[in-house]
């Protein structure tokens, strides 16, 4: 459980010291804060009471308004007194490392290292909250409560409990076995036989599929003789045509040797139907004006 406690001088902050304590112990519980460390019993050396006290303390909240040094009359200040309790309170919490927060109030500001005696020139370094006692006091105070939640966290995480030990399971006194007798041994089964099973010939391989034709193909697909697919072998030593054959017969003969029939067909399979007519007006076309031009040369040339 953590242990929070306040330090405030009384002519100087008792109001708002107590409304911070209301609030801290309705969050940590009111066994986890505790106040008035310097209400000493009679007899108690207050210095050693307040270490003891301090001592189970996990952070010191120290409530600073503006008269927080004690002014005195003679112009000098409480807090440079050795044996002033505030004093006491800061210094014995300050030299046991435990968090040390400082608290302005009613618009106080933190004390200048000048200000303060040499023992409590450490407490000018912590970083400081301020707590209004208006309108903002409740924002301000859930502000403090959230910083002393992450400075107390691993103290504020359950301890894990240990698993309690198995209960041993009590020891049954088993009576004496009577004697059993020994039956003879069952007589054998006799032998199963394995009717004969005539053997299957494994089943053929189904046949392999035809690869798909892509319907373009299909629509211009012939099935033509090998004879007229296989291009003609031209013999060694055939005699070169004669020179009175047509332009028609050489341009035929010249564009078989060219491109092969199969490569023809494999290209025009990728052609669409279209393409192929426009190709072949277009052909049609030229082969037409190929001839005009040749009559035209040769009436020109008997002509005259």
């Amino acid at each position: 459980m953590p242990r929070i406690a306040l330090s405030y001088r009384r002519s100087d902050s008792a109001g708002i010291a107590g409304r911070i304590f209301d609030r801290l112990s309705g969050h940590f519980g009111a066994d986890s804060v505790f106040m008035d460390i310097d209400n000493i019993p009679y007899g108690i050396d207050f210095r050693e009471h307040i270490r003891n006290v301090l001592t189970e303390a996990d952070v010191v909240i120290v409530v600073i308004g503006r008269n927080w040094r004690g002014p005195r009359s003679d112009g000098g200040f409480r807090i440079a007194d050795e044996s002033d309790p505030v004093r006491i309170e800061v210094e014995t919490s300050l030299k046991r490392g435990i968090p040390v927060v400082p608290v302005l109030v009613e618009g106080a500001a933190m004390p200048a290292r000048a200000e303060l005696p040499p023992a409590l020139h450490d407490l000018t370094y912590r970083n400081a909250a301020e707590i209004d006692s208006g309108r903002d006091f409740h924002p301000h105070v859930d502000r403090l409560v959230r910083s002393l939640d992450r400075l107390l966290a691993p103290k504020s995480a359950p301890a894990p409990v240990a698993p309690a030990p198995a209960a041993a399971a009590p020891t049954r006194v088993s009576a004496p076995a009577a004697p059993t007798s020994v039956a003879p041994p069952p007589a054998a089964a006799p032998a199963l036989t394995r009717p004969s099973t005539t053997e299957i010939p494994p089943a053929s391989p189904p046949p392999a599929a035809k690869p798909p034709v892509s319907p373009v193909a299909a629509e211009r697909h012939v099935d033509l003789p090998a004879a007229a697919v296989a291009p003609a072998a031209q013999p060694t030593g055939q005699p070169t045509p004669p020179a009175a054959a047509g332009v028609m017969d050489r341009v035929a003969m010249a564009a078989s040797r060219a491109i092969p029939t199969n490569r023809v067909q494999g290209i025009l399979a990728h052609v669409p139907l279209p393409v192929i007519l426009v190709g072949s007006v277009v052909v049609v076309a030229a082969l037409f004006g190929l001839m005009v031009l040749f009559f035209a040369v040769l009436v020109a040339i008997f002509g005259r």
